[in-house]
């Protein structure tokens, strides 16, 4: 990793850490809320699979927020079908899509702040070692592994490549 943060043709594979470092948290994440709801934890692959078109505009940190949201719905929804896990997945992202076309339309109308439904890990939150190294080394000054996407720093470089050009 330390090698590739040297390279001058590292943004492509800097991109793929950052997106495989951030599926990895978000389905680790969504796992331990499943967990602590009494939920199936085996289904956080799934869920994850089955939100990647619905969440793929959102930063980890508003992925975060809609997991922890449905799941509290998820576990309810459990308590009232005698703990019917598939109705309790199911509930569960029906309100992910759901909220997720929410804080989208929010966001084309330019009616949600970027600090709105997120959240962040505390900062006392033990990191593994691997994102550490990628926080230190990799990701580009000004942008930030929860609150940003992976896509827009590839705009970002698109855009300063073309002024480049110009």
């Amino acid at each position: 990793m330390l090698d590739l943060a040297s390279r001058q043709d590292s943004v492509r594979p800097t991109l793929e850490l950052w997106e495989a470092l951030s599926a990895a948290e978000i389905e680790t994440y969504l796992a331990h809320l499943l967990r602590r709801h009494t939920l199936d934890p085996a289904s956080a692959p799934f869920i994850v699979h089955a939100m990647a078109d619905d969440w793929s505009d959102l930063s980890l940190a508003r992925k975060r927020y809609l997991a922890w949201h449905a799941a509290r719905g998820a576990a309810s929804t459990l308590l009232r079908t005698g703990m019917d896990q598939d109705a309790a997945r199911a509930a569960m992202l029906e309100e992910m899509r759901r909220r997720s076309r929410w804080l989208a339309s929010r966001s084309v109308n330019n009616e949600l702040s970027s600090e709105e439904y997120q959240f962040v890990p505390d900062p006392q939150w033990k990191k593994p070692i691997l994102l550490n190294v990628f926080l230190s080394s990799l990701l580009p000054m000004g942008f930030s592994y929860w609150t940003d996407r992976p896509g827009r720093l590839a705009h970002a470089l698109e855009q300063s490549k073309a002024a480049g050009r110009s």
